[in-house]
């Protein structure tokens, strides 16, 4: 009995709608299982149920609510038989060559009908949208399309515009509550009143971009599980005195809109020289690749190129891209020491965390981008600015090209408690060439006093 049915979750991956939305079809018998087994609970649908259940789709897709549907569906008492379904394949079939072929302006597009039943629609394809074809598609009579009232849709549009208000009103008090918070609220303050339905509410917070802002998912930028050589970390305790002694870097992502809801990354590899607070290279690229960092890479090297007595050490996380052989190799052709985090922690690399957090949030704050070409833009519009003309407490309020000519320890404006430990480490260190003191009684060197004299 049950062979040529299909179970729920089959229906609903042929349908692409979720097994909740069938549930909720159910219960407003909009969309009823042809079969129920009362042992198993299982819900079964028939083949001929899909073609109600594209109709469905299609008139949602058009604006109409799923009490307008199931009201039409309602009205519908016309059983098709296999000859007359097997003509409305056909039909659809042809009718759906002649709109892929239509294009803007194409004598294709011209050949359709304007006209149906005595009225003169505005374009072919709305009078295919609301004549026959639309009839055969949705699998309902044309007595109960043409039932539908067309001073429905002043009603409906009124509908709407309330409940848009109301949500405005809603969110002028409470800017982050979801759709679901909002649908329960609208529900219970006007039940009885012809509020609309949860799905064509839902439809309105997305038409008008009313959604609380998504939760993005943040890419790993940083894989450390490579196998490749990886190098101590050679600056724990380094304050640079001067400029080109230390490069930090690292690579952090901006986020590129595909449209309203779905979104990419691409990548930012930044270096930064420690003591001037510079950005002195950078790339943005759309993977993760090494050879965009690479690219930052050889953009710093120009600014030592030709020079000599270079002491400099170039620090970062332990990523793949930074512990790739033409990334080391470049390195080490111009006799840069390498110095790489031991850990997981930002801390270990905490000048290269601050300066993707003020790209970000500071220098890229509430730009959206769509492409890439606008990120490169905006990032060398950034760049330029930060270099120039932005002040930074790290230097005693210059800017990092001012910077670029100090020489020795620069005031900061703040507090570097890493620095006041290493500093403080510093001071306690016993010089090696120092002599000790003669042993006392009961310890084993001179540096520590005897306990009982």
């Amino acid at each position: 009995m049950k062979t040529n049915r299909l179970k729920i979750g089959e229906f609903s991956r042929l349908c692409r709608v979720t097994v909740r939305t069938l549930r909720h079809y159910e219960e407003i018998d909009l969309l009823v299982p042809e079969i129920v087994d009362r042992d198993t609970g299982y819900r079964y649908y028939s083949i001929g149920q899909l073609q109600k259940m594209q109709g469905i789709l299609s008139l949602k897709g058009m604006g109409f609510s799923l009490e307008e549907i199931r009201d039409l569906y309602e009205d519908d008492t016309h059983v098709p038989g296999i000859e007359e379904l097997e003509e409305k394949i056909r039909v659809c079939e042809d009718e759906l060559r002649r709109l892929k072929a239509r294009k803007n302006g194409s004598p294709l597009s011209k050949s359709l009908p304007r006209r149906h039943s005595g009225v003169t629609y505005e374009s072919p394809l709305e009078c295919v949208r609301r004549g026959p074809l639309m009839q055969l598609l949705i699998g309902v009579s044309k007595q109960a399309y043409y039932k539908h009232d067309e001073s429905k849709v002043l009603a409906r549009a009124a509908r709407e515009a309330f409940a848009l208000e109301y949500i405005k009103d809603i969110r002028m008090k409470d800017p982050g509550i979801g759709g679901d918070e909002l649908w329960h609220m609208y529900r219970r303050d006007f039940k009885g009143n012809d509020p609309i339905g949860r799905d064509w509410f839902a439809d309105i917070i997305d038409r008008h971009n009313l959604k609380v802002r998504l939760k993005i998912r943040k890419p790993h930028t940083t894989d450390s599980s490579h196998g490749l050589p990886t190098y101590p970390n050679l600056v724990k305790d380094l304050i640079p005195t001067g400029p080109n002694q230390l490069w930090v870097s690292d690579i952090t992502y901006i986020i590129i809109w595909v449209d309203a809801i779905h979104y990419i990354f691409c990548y930012l590899s930044l270096i930064l020289d420690a003591y001037t607070e510079e950005i002195i290279g950078w790339s943005v690229g759309p993977t993760l690749e090494p050879v965009y960092p690479l690219e930052a890479l050889k953009m710093a090297l120009k600014r030592i190129a030709g020079k000599h007595d270079i002491h400099l050490i170039h620090h970062s996380d332990r990523g793949c891209q930074y512990a790739s052989a033409e990334y080391i190799k470049l390195l080490n052709d111009n006799h840069i020491l390498i110095s790489m985090t031991e850990s997981g922690d930002p801390k270990d690399n905490a000048q290269a965390e601050r300066i993707n957090n003020t790209m970000k949030n500071e220098l890229l704050k509430g730009m959206r981008f769509t492409n890439i070409d606008e990120v490169i833009a905006a990032v060398a519009r950034a760049v330029d600015f930060y270099n120039n003309e932005r002040p930074h407490m790290s230097i005693d309020m210059m800017t990092p090209a001012m910077a670029a000519f100090c020489e020795g320890e620069i005031k900061k404006r703040w507090v570097s408690l890493r620095e006041r430990a290493v500093r403080e480490k510093q001071a306690l260190e016993i010089p090696e060439n120092s002599l000790p003191s003669s042993d006392g009684q009961g310890a084993p060197s001179g540096l520590r006093p005897p306990v009982n004299p």
